[in-house]
């Protein structure tokens, strides 16, 4: 930690200060290294903040939150997929109940403050480990089947398709520009090649 700089300095570390929420700010470091459990990434962290902030302003209004009601008004005000009136109805429904919607908008952080105020203020910078590409292609390949298989489904209960089971399969491959022949990503990131005993997997 940097003691020659005040925590306030930075706009996480003010709002977070603001909104009297000083352990939250001690926590930021071993959350995203990890100390205590997985490692949490700084959109995490940004989102975290950001519905602490919202809840101690509809406390602050006299607001008694329940469960799940603030990170509905949370995804209310900040998702894109949100309708623009949704969203207005929402704030209006805040504004009412005492809540300064704008305020607490414009105090809301992004990713990049925390990582500014885990870096200059906290010290703190996360290791960077090399990741397997052989991971990314199998969290890409489960994505695109998680949503083809819900499209599917979605047409399925419209009645545009008759079939009452399905499967979901979804190849990557990569093609020989020499003989043809493909293979697997998966098996030539582990090594394999082609058959045809010239460069394998050519580019241009």
């Amino acid at each position: 930690m940097n003691d020659d700089i005040p925590a306030t300095r930075y706009k996480v570390g003010r709002v977070l200060a603001e909104y009297d929420l000083p352990q939250l700010a001690e926590e930021l470091p071993s959350r995203w290294l990890g100390e205590n459990g997985d490692q949490q990434s700084l959109r995490s962290l940004a989102h975290q903040i950001n519905r602490r902030i919202l809840e101690a302003a509809m406390v602050e209004a006299g607001m008694t939150p329940l469960e799940g009601e603030v990170a509905n008004y949370y995804r209310l005000l900040t998702d894109s997929d949100v309708s623009s009136g949704d969203r207005t109805q929402a704030q209006r429904s805040l504004e009412r109940d005492g809540v300064d919607v704008e305020t607490v908008l414009n105090d809301f952080v992004t990713h990049q403050a925390v990582h500014t105020f885990l870096q200059k203020y906290h010290d703190v910078e996360r290791a960077v480990t090399k990741k397997d590409p052989r991971e990314t292609i199998e969290r890409l390949r489960g994505r695109l089947q998680a949503v083809t298989r819900d499209a599917v489904e979605s047409s399925r209960t419209e009645d545009s398709m008759s079939f009452e089971d399905f499967l979901v399969v979804a190849n990557i491959e990569v093609i020989c520009k020499v003989c043809g022949e493909r293979v697997e990503a998966s098996e030539v990131l582990s090594g394999a090649t082609c058959g045809c005993g010239q460069t394998p997997f050519a580019a241009e």
